[in-house]
């Protein structure tokens, strides 16, 4: 899946209605096409609202996670590699992804840099990037 990106949190569309006054930042630029390389859907409050929150490479080429009404689905085939469970303490949230993607603490230990799960990480998004190559 690929998605465009329409806006960031300089645009006013950054206010999203579910959560008045949390703020927070994320490296998208409007236009720039980017990768999807997880997706959920929760009825928990994150710290960008609720709703449908995308994993991607951002400009910076981090993890990062964003809210899905920053972005245009552009292809939208589903990866072969992501598998479907569910999420939150009342399990009524989704979360699409590769299953390393789905261990605990998982992206605690990629944001905190354990070798190993970025190491993981990154073979992972080579073999999504070699399956959406076709959809340049």
């Amino acid at each position: 899946m690929k998605v465009r990106c329409t806006a960031n949190q300089k645009d006013p569309v950054f206010q999203d209605e579910s959560a008045p006054g949390l703020s927070w930042t994320c490296s998208v630029t409007p236009g720039n096409i980017y990768l999807v390389l997880a997706m959920s859907a929760t009825t928990e409050l994150l710290f960008h609202g609720r709703g449908v929150s995308l994993e991607i490479l951002d400009d910076t080429d981090e993890w990062a996670m964003v809210p899905l009404w920053l972005f245009d689905v552009v292809d939208p085939r589903p990866s072969t590699l992501w598998r479907a469970q569910q999420i939150g303490e009342d399990k009524a949230g989704l979360t699409l992804s590769p299953p390393s993607f789905q261990s605990k603490f998982w992206a605690d230990d990629l944001t905190e840099g354990v070798p190993e799960v970025e190491l993981d990480f990154r073979n992972v998004v080579k073999l999504l990037q070699a399956e959406f190559r076709d959809g340049d």
